[in-house]
């Protein structure tokens, strides 16, 4: 038996409930608990901070600029300054594109198609010996190369191999299809980030924001924590044109450009000790924005990028915290496991009707 001892004064101690769901006035939780039910389930956001990188940079630079420049020709003021440093903006994001594709481009013809010739090779004597040597066992596949019959498999000659081709045919990247999937997934979810920022740049600066009839650019200066932060309310339709071609068209192409190029490389590497070291170079040729941000950017222009906004619409400043909201998010890593999925088992080229013969016999 316990006792209690309850002092003079003393208000008798009151049964708490079990559980959530014997609560039958669940307000009566939050007046107990003096809290906001609301202020729990709904999430407030800032007005959109620009990407610290090349294309957030340049975003800014068109912004500002381009407000003074119509500010100074309506007052009659010569602008040659402000339009060579808005060209300059323009120029540094373009060298930056260039660089990637250059790169790119390089690394397919000079690094990828190699790679995807030898491990062709190997993967073609492989066939040769495991189905016979015979060329009534064998068939030419779309690219040319010898792929054996099913029915002709002879899993005992891996003995006879060489140990060389047994070395090569057994690091192909598909003959692990579970380790090769989580680089190829690592790598594109990274590329996915990039689509992502892009389509959340489009929305906010396109899709929701004011088409300004009165102005090029609109924006408004206010104080924030002393100091002055512009925040972009509209685009005349011509200037959300210049933006969607010469900044989000590009991003959105090269970010594609390195996840195929990312994926066919990857696939046709010839060891596991290059697949990792691969995808960290595939993610310098990413990050070149960022490398030129950092580098050829004043530290004014930075604390310029740093205070300006998007300022977003009014519905899109405020989000319930429910099960939705967190699917929204988790979408993007479902189109990421498909993607890698599809490509592996349907579109991938560098292997063409590849016969998952390797990992048996390895």
């Amino acid at each position: 038996m316990s006792m209690r001892v309850v002092f003079l004064g003393e208000a008798p101690p009151q049964k708490r409930p079990s559980s959530l769901s014997s609560i039958s006035d669940p307000t009566s939780v939050c007046d107990s608990c003096d809290c906001d039910l609301e202020a729990v389930e709904i999430v407030s956001y800032d007005d959109m901070a620009l990407d610290e990188d090349v294309y957030g940079f340049t975003i800014k630079s068109f912004i500002r600029d381009m407000f003074i420049l119509e500010v100074n020709h309506h007052a009659g003021v010569s602008s040659f300054g402000r339009l060579a440093r808005l060209s300059g903006s323009f120029l540094l994001l373009w060298v930056n594109i260039l660089i990637q594709l250059v790169l790119i481009m390089a690394t397919r013809y000079f690094v990828c198609a190699k790679a995807v010739r030898n491990i062709r090779l190997v993967y073609d004597e492989f066939e040769w010996n495991m189905y016979g040597e015979d060329e009534s066992h064998m068939y030419k596949s779309a690219d040319g190369f010898r792929r054996g019959k099913v029915e002709f498999f002879e899993p005992d000659n891996f003995a006879n191999l060489a140990n060389t081709l047994k070395d090569q045919a057994c690091s192909i990247p598909l003959s692990r299809p579970t380790f090769l999937g989580l680089v190829l997934f690592i790598w594109t979810l990274t590329c996915i980030g990039e689509l992502r920022r892009s389509y959340e740049l489009w929305v906010a600066l396109i899709w929701n924001s004011a088409t300004s009839k009165t102005s090029f650019v609109a924006v408004r200066a206010e104080e924030e924590f002393e100091c002055g932060v512009v925040k972009m309310r509209g685009l005349w339709r011509s200037a959300k044109v210049i933006v969607v071609v010469l900044v989000l068209i590009p991003r959105v192409v090269i970010t594609c450009l390195l996840l195929w190029l990312g994926c066919r490389w990857l696939i046709a590497t010839s060891s596991f000790e290059s697949l990792i070291l691969n995808a960290v170079a595939l993610a310098f040729i990413k990050d070149i924005k960022d490398l030129v941000y950092t580098t050829l950017v004043s530290a004014a222009c930075k604390r310029e990028l740093e205070l300006t906004r998007i300022k977003l619409a009014p519905h899109a400043k405020r989000e319930r915290t429910d099960c939705f909201a967190s699917f929204k998010a988790l979408v993007w890593g479902f189109l990421a496991m498909a993607f890698v999925w599809a490509y592996i088992g349907i579109f991938q080229q560098v292997l063409v009707d590849y016969r998952w013969d390797v990992a048996g016999v390895c």
